[in-house]
């Protein structure tokens, strides 16, 4: 009774007077022949200590460890049927885990912690206009966040049990480990990843009865995913083997040892939008978490999504090596942008010497990049972009040669280009690389408008040692360093045994 979710205090009062058992106490009473006062003594002490217990396993109060390994003697993790549960940290920020690990503590889970890069390794760090600017690079942190992931999958792998992981995010629940093993105990044997923490699109059908595959529900056409956020998840050894090899697959490395391109998307972005290719399940909360997710939305849940799981989530900062960060090159690079944000909307930029002065301006910021963030290089890249073509047609005097119309087209569209890769994996994606690539039309259309001659740009660009453009897409491949340390995961090194198993 204590240890059903729901009001476990109520039912353990409610049970503890009730009449039966009060009758069947008299009655050994009178057998043993103690006195009341005794038999009072001992009911109250045996009634306070399943009152104490659950007050523990909800963590409203702390113990000795040496008491709360009397009252468990069972391991945990063999009561949740997993390997080991896993904790993503990012290395500068560890303080954000620390009412996780009291939480964990007291339910008395093991917490094993992988560490994030700060994206600044090299490894994650991202040329960012490899023609125009060479020595600008930016830090990767989703690259370095989706690393952490990939070396979890490569633990769990090789395990005999599932693996649960957790972000540093996560906050535990009461009586966790037992909805959790209820949960895990209902699904196949043949599932590969079920979400323990995201946010479900509406559009897939609910069944809290059971875990439920997403395919079952997921709207036809939904270009985003049937889910976004990734914070809690438990992966089987074969799911693990899955992903990686997906990953693979995504980073070109078709044969052992051939180099791979980099990977931008988000992980939950890249989970959602393979869920064709993996048997992906759902664990929907308990009645009294689904009613606290309804009433305490958190501001990270998207439109028409809802929150699922049976996690809490807390609503920390999102985290980026170049946001609050007060370094030279940070604070001089958000000057430059907020220059060029006072000239007004791209549109409004009429002149070839506005048009010019957004150039020498962003220009100057990417020199200075060294460790910017690369999510916000966006809207830098798209200014530098815009204000490269518009010069197509209102520089007449520069754009006449075709030579130099071609070098500002191509420098253009690698600024477009390089843009969309760092927006990788999210929703609008695909909608702004179709706006993009007809706004250059446009542009082309208008400086023949112009009077001037036609330019027909290549199809690709090559970046020697970096990778290549391809100009019509709007899209840049950039490979991955042919070298990388054993603590880093990206890299498409020879095929390890466990990926060709299950």
């Amino acid at each position: 009774v204590l240890r059903a979710p729901g009001p476990g205090l109520n039912a353990c009062i409610g049970g503890g007077c009730s009449g039966a058992v009060f009758l069947g106490a008299l009655a050994l009473l009178h057998m043993l022949r103690l006195s009341v006062c005794t038999f009072i003594f001992g009911v109250l002490i045996a009634w306070w200590c399943f009152v104490w217990r659950y007050l523990v396993e909800v963590g409203v109060v702390d113990l000795p460890g040496w008491l709360l390994d009397f009252w468990e003697p069972t391991q945990v993790l063999d009561r949740m049927g997993i390997a080991r549960v896993v904790v993503l940290q990012l290395a500068r920020a560890a303080n954000r885990t620390d009412e996780l690990v009291r939480q964990a503590r007291l339910m008395r889970v093991p917490l094993e912690f992988i560490s994030i890069s700060d994206s600044l390794d090299r490894e994650f760090l991202s040329h960012v206009l490899p023609s125009w600017v060479p020595e600008a690079t930016c830090a990767d942190f989703v690259g370095a966040v989706f690393a952490g992931h990939e070396k979890v999958w490569q633990r769990a792998a090789t395990s005999d049990r599932p693996v649960l992981v957790l972000e540093d995010r996560v906050r535990l629940p009461p009586l966790f480990v037992r909805t959790f093993a209820a949960r895990l105990q209902a699904l196949p044997r043949s599932f590969h990843l079920a979400l323990v923490g995201a946010a479900l699109s509406v559009s897939v059908r609910q069944n809290p009865s059971r875990p439920l595959p997403l395919l079952e529900g997921v709207a036809a056409g939904e270009h985003a995913g049937p889910f976004h956020g990734l914070w809690a998840y438990v992966i089987s050894p074969r799911g693990a083997r899955r992903l990686l090899r997906l990953v693979r697959e995504a980073r070109g490395c078709g044969e052992a040892g051939q180099r791979g391109r980099r990977l931008f998307q988000p992980v939950d972005s890249f989970v959602a939008r393979r869920v064709d290719r993996l048997r992906v399940h759902v664990l929907e909360p308990p009645p009294d978490l689904a009613a606290e997710f309804v009433l305490k939305p958190v501001p990270l849940i998207r439109e028409k999504h809802r929150q699922v799981g049976l996690v809490r989530l807390e609503a920390l900062p999102h985290l980026s090596f170049s946001e609050g960060e007060d370094t030279v090159e940070v604070i001089e690079i958000r000057r430059a942008i907020g220059r060029v944000a006072e000239m007004g909307d791209p549109e409004s930029w009429q002149s070839a010497q506005a048009n010019a002065h957004v150039i020498v301006e962003s220009e100057a910021a990417f020199r200075r990049m060294r460790s910017f963030s690369c999510e916000a290089t966006v809207s830098m890249l798209r200014n530098a972009g815009f204000a490269m073509m518009h010069l197509l047609w209102q520089d007449v005097e520069r754009t006449r040669q075709l030579t130099e119309a071609k070098r500002m087209l191509l420098l253009a569209a690698e600024a477009l280009a390089s843009s969309l890769r760092y927006q990788e994996g999210n929703f609008p994606e695909r909608q702004e690389r179709l706006e993009l690539q007809s706004r250059v039309k446009s542009a082309l259309r208008k400086r023949e408008e112009a009077g001037l001659a036609p330019v027909e740009p290549p199809l690709k660009r090559e970046f020697p040692g970096i990778g290549w453009l391809n100009v019509g897409s709007l899209s840049i491949i950039e490979w991955l360093p042919n070298e990388t340390s054993d603590e880093i995961v990206p890299s498409c090194g020879a095929e390890v045994e466990y990926l060709q198993q299950g």
